[in-house]
């Protein structure tokens, strides 16, 4: 692991993927602003051979109803609060579903007993990287890998050039999404719209961003280990 830092809520709202390292000639990028969980289920079953880490678009999801059911708590707009919570808490439950198959532990910090599902996740070459002659050919070729989806194709091209790749990853802490959700929820019923909001920006805040070198990514499916 390279680094951890807190994804900005207002950045997550408007975000469509990780933005790719500074200086980065290219990068990869998983996880679409409009999928949702009722069509993702079962293309995130399984990671494709070519993935480098399997990303949760039921999470992607439903942290956007998250950022959205605050802006209609914002409005006044209840009705629409609770039907986006109701969607959001379908999205991470259907994630802790299949925490075996996503979860990650930290594995450099024994101390923090917390399962992360990623929903983004961005490849790109070191922020010190300058592009060369020597370096066309390589870039060209992970370019092509990554046009037809083989990003572990694409990251070996690199490092046998000997071209730094780091993957950087958003990701959730399930457990907590998914209890905080349901809290948000009961909230909004009890007529308790003021803490609803904050359980929810609670669920935002929890968010962390984790970069790792190319042969440092963490295995996943680390719950209960």
């Amino acid at each position: 692991m390279i680094h951890r830092s807190k994804l900005a809520a207002i950045a997550l709202f408007g975000m469509v993927a990780i933005a790719p390292l500074a200086g980065s000639a290219w990068a990869i990028e998983t996880g679409s602003a409009t999928a949702r969980a009722e069509n993702s289920a079962q293309n995130a079953e399984t990671a494709k051979p070519s993935e480098l880490m399997k990303t949760s678009e039921e999470v992607f999801g439903a942290l956007r109803d998250v950022r959205s059911a605050r802006m209609a708590i914002f409005n006044g707009d209840i009705d629409q609060a609770s039907s986006l919570v109701a969607n959001a808490s379908k999205g991470f439950d259907a994630a802790d579903a299949r925490i075996t198959a996503l979860g990650i532990r930290n594995p450099k910090d024994d101390a923090d007993n917390v399962t992360y599902v990623p929903f983004q996740m961005a490849m790109g070459v070191a922020e010190d990287f300058v592009p060369s002659e020597d370096t066309a050919a390589p870039l060209q070729q992970a370019n092509e890998h990554l046009a037809k989806g083989d990003q572990k194709q694409a990251a070996e091209v690199l490092k046998s050039a000997d071209i730094d790749v780091t993957v950087t990853a958003a990701m959730a802490p399930i457990d907590q999404s998914v209890a905080k959700t349901k809290d948000a929820a009961a909230l909004i019923r009890d007529g308790k719209y003021y803490e609803a909001n904050l359980v929810l920006k609670d669920i935002e805040d929890s968010i962390v961003v984790e970069a790792y070198a190319i042969d440092a990514i963490p295995s996943q499916g680390g719950a209960g280990s």
